[in-house]
């Protein structure tokens, strides 16, 4: 049945018409308008988006060991820092595992030394990311 809609309630069958909505015709000002607000907004969610991924990667620079000397990192070197980092501290922990319990390991100021000296460098990791 076209334009009807059926409802069954225990043994017995409602029907109810079906609501036919009409496309409201909108005026070519509304229709700008209400695209230059969805651009608005649009673009607010952008900036907060931004300004949320800016913030991390401030943190993670923050976080991260580097000469503070040298100018601030880029988000791709910050980014390739940090997975050396990553990757320079994973072998520190397998050598730690290797290593029997008489040798201390690593300590910090060698840490230190072993993360300024390799972890800038895209040479501690086997793999190249080289993202431009």
């Amino acid at each position: 049945m076209k334009g009807t809609a059926e409802k069954k309630s225990g043994t017995k069958a409602v029907k109810r018409e079906k609501r036919k909505y009409r496309c409201r015709v909108r005026s070519p000002e509304t229709v700008i308008r209400s695209k230059k607000i969805r651009r608005t907004k649009a673009n607010e969610r952008e900036r907060r988006r931004m300004h949320s991924l800016n913030e991390a990667l401030e943190e993670l620079r923050r976080t991260l060991p580097h000469i503070p000397d040298e100018p601030k990192l880029t988000k791709i070197e910050t980014l390739r820092l940090a997975n050396n980092y990553i990757f320079a501290l994973a072998q520190i922990l397998q050598t730690e595992d290797e290593q029997d319990d008489a040798d201390d390991g690593f300590n910090e100021t060698q840490l230190s030394q072993h993360c300024t000296a390799n972890c800038s460098t895209q040479q501690s990791y086997p793999f190249n990311y080289n993202i431009l």
